[in-house]
């Protein structure tokens, strides 16, 4: 189900984030696994789709497609070398889609691997831009919907439920106080939310 994740979450996100793109006011609605899939789908270019497929995927900021070392093995596994966090090695949310994307045979867009992470995620940021029309969800997205969604998975997916903070936090990349400050105390606020609706109205799945 979508997530209408409270904007206070964005707003707090301020605090800790230089990413500056979010939404001023109302609500923001992450993408159903359907959409994602949905908006990839439909991306023409196969170094584009793939790249959005990584993000989705593995969560990954909008740089970091850019600097992976080690591509998908057999299980899925990658391994990169953010500019922006350390050398991290990491499994996709959704194994079922490094197949749909072809990320293990996948070339990415061109790019000048010089570039520090805000310039490669600019070049992200615009192509995104380029792609809303495939949108199908929110009223301003932007390709930090994707990571996002990764986040909320991990807290309203029942397959997930084994995994520690910590475990999610060395997977994106970031600190746990960073973590708990931005994305799970909002994203448990949207899942209890959800899971109230889903009492009221006699749903147990």
């Amino acid at each position: 189900t979508d997530l209408d994740i409270g904007m206070q979450w964005f707003t707090e996100q301020r605090k800790y984030s230089k990413h500056k793109n979010i939404q001023a006011s109302g609500t923001r609605i992450l993408p159903t696994d359907e959409q994602v899939e949905c908006f990839i789908d439909q991306i023409e270019n196969p170094a584009w789709r793939a790249f959005f497929g990584f993000c989705a995927a593995y969560g990954l900021r909008p740089h970091e497609p850019f600097t992976l070392i080690d591509w998908p093995d057999e299980d899925g596994y990658i391994y990169l070398n953010s500019k922006k966090s350390d050398e991290r090695g990491l499994n996709p949310r959704r194994p079922d889609w490094v197949d749909r994307w072809n990320l293990r045979n996948a070339a990415l867009p061109k790019h000048n691997p010089s570039w520090d992470g805000r310039r490669l995620g600019s070049k992200a940021s615009q192509q995104f831009g380029r792609l809303k029309h495939l949108v199908t969800w929110g009223v301003k997205p932007t390709c930090y919907d994707l990571r996002h969604a990764f986040a909320a998975a991990h807290y309203t997916q029942e397959q997930f439920s084994h995994l520690q903070t910590r475990e999610i936090c060395e997977s994106m990349g970031h600190s746990e106080d960073i973590h708990i400050k931005v994305y799970k105390r909002w994203i448990d606020k949207a899942a209890k939310k959800a899971q109230s609706k889903r009492r009221h109205l006699g749903v147990t799945a």
